[in-house]
């Protein structure tokens, strides 16, 4: 190297290396091609970042989302429960129908919450959707048996036909389904153990100052032994046949089924008449007031 070339060497400020400015237009080191970034000696450290939060700006309408399918869904679990309990009416107690309705709630609920325990519970925000989609097949499964039962109860009414006792003084009318015992004494009884027995006695066996209470305690003495009968409340004024006449409610045992009844008296123009209207204990929710109404309808041939 000449003189010369020496004195138009230039020192690089950035890497300290020599080069020649009329040959090159950087050192060695610059001319490379990854020569853009500084040395480690002269880069600056960067201070901390921190990159700011996203906003979330459709929180509240998520929120607004959830609780919205919350409520339809428990709406829509109240309209399970009531259709539930709308299920036979006539043939189960109010008990058994509760029952029911609690357990098409809670069977709802269990297939709802069977995709989040399949997920292991990690997925919490699902579990609106699946109960709200749960509660929607089990309402469309229960309107469809709802209204096949509201049809059946329209035109399934079991018609009613007329049974009359041998001496023809007493007719009841009560459903055709019903059967009537061979007796003197005109009984009559479903196969749900819904039973009406009657007991005529002429009025003539008696003093005339024989009235309607004196004949309820005999109506009571006959029939307690018959259907292991206890009389537990206070006698009450009811119409029977159109004419005025008495009940006192009872418990009793028959054949080992518990039953609840009404036991009715009333005075013809020459007779007495007792009417021992019954049912079975686990139905007297849906039964009382057919049977009661079969007594309170009847046609006696004495009453004027």
């Amino acid at each position: 190297m000449t003189v010369e070339s020496a004195r138009r060497l230039s020192k690089c400020e950035l890497h300290g290396l020599h080069y020649d400015p009329a040959v090159q237009n950087g050192c060695v080191v610059c001319l490379r091609p990854s020569a853009a970034a500084p040395p480690l000696s002269g880069r600056k450290s960067p201070g901390p970042s921190f990159a700011p939060k996203r906003a979330a700006a459709n929180s509240g309408w998520t929120v607004g989302f959830a609780v919205l399918r919350i409520a339809i869904t428990l709406v829509l679990l109240f309209f399970i429960g009531a259709m539930a309990m709308q299920k036979n009416p006539e043939n189960h107690s109010a008990d058994y129908q509760l029952g029911g309705a609690v357990a098409s709630v809670a069977f709802a609920l269990l297939i709802g919450m069977l995709p989040l325990a399949l997920a292991r519970f990690r997925n919490l925000r699902g579990i609106t959707y699946s109960l709200l989609i749960s509660a929607i097949i089990e309402v469309l499964w229960q309107g469809s048996e709802y209204k096949e039962h509201r049809a059946t109860a329209v035109t399934g009414v079991e018609p009613l036909a007329s049974f009359t006792s041998k001496d023809g003084l007493i007719t009841l009318r009560a459903p055709q389904s019903w059967k009537a015992a061979p007796s003197n004494q005109l009984r009559i009884a479903s196969d749900t153990a819904t039973a009406i027995f009657t007991m005529t006695e002429d009025a003539a066996k008696f003093a005339p100052s024989f009235g309607l209470a004196e004949f309820l305690n005999v109506a009571e003495g006959a029939f307690a032994p018959v259907l292991s009968a206890h009389f537990t409340g206070a006698a009450e004024g009811r119409t029977v046949a159109g004419a005025r006449g008495m009940r006192v409610p009872f418990d009793g045992v028959m054949g080992g089924l518990a039953f609840k009844g009404y036991l009715y008296v009333v005075q013809g123009g020459s007779h007495f008449h007792a009417f021992a209207a019954m049912f079975a204990a686990e139905r007297a929710d849906f039964e009382e007031r057919n049977v009661t109404g079969y007594v309170e309808q009847a046609r006696i041939g004495d009453v004027p």
